[in-house]
């Protein structure tokens, strides 16, 4: 049986308007999913200071979810995609509050202040005693190269 051409037409235009209603919907549904996925207080249960390495967006978000600041490194990169106005995310080392949201997280990484360690050289001390005391020092990582003595000035 065919149908008339002016029912044919309605039922095309019935057919789009329900998939363009449909397609907004979900659209709706998923924005809502990641708004609340970014306002969300997150696993971290105490604070905690984490190295972030150089990189993009899905090796911050690894190391992240690795350390036990964000649960879902997708989400971490859809939320810098979005939010890229911003700025850039920047690599150290940053103290993540305990629940701290992905929102903040991305705030910490591009405008926070790296956490600072210091190391007092007291006067006097041989370069090999200076050595000793940058290798003793458990908050720098790598080896402490002797320089020959007198050869570093104040």
């Amino acid at each position: 049986m065919r149908l008339r051409p002016d029912l044919r037409w309605r039922r095309a235009a019935a057919g789009g308007l329900l998939l363009v209603l449909s397609l907004v919907g979900a659209m709706a549904l998923g924005g809502h999913a990641l708004n609340d996925q970014f306002e969300r207080p997150g696993p971290l249960v105490g604070d905690s200071a984490v190295v972030v390495p150089r990189g993009g967006p899905g090796r911050l978000g690894d190391v992240l979810a690795e350390a036990g600041v964000i649960a879902v490194p997708l989400a971490l990169r859809l939320g810098a995609w979005a939010t890229a106005g911003k700025g850039p995310l920047r690599a150290g080392e940053f103290l993540f509050p305990a629940g701290v949201s992905l929102r903040e997280v991305l705030a910490i990484l591009r405008n926070g202040r790296p956490v600072q360690h210091r190391l007092t050289i007291p006067e006097g001390l041989t370069a090999a005693a200076i050595a000793l005391l940058v290798e003793s020092d458990e908050t720098l990582a790598g080896s402490a190269v002797v320089p020959d003595e007198g050869m570093v000035l104040p």
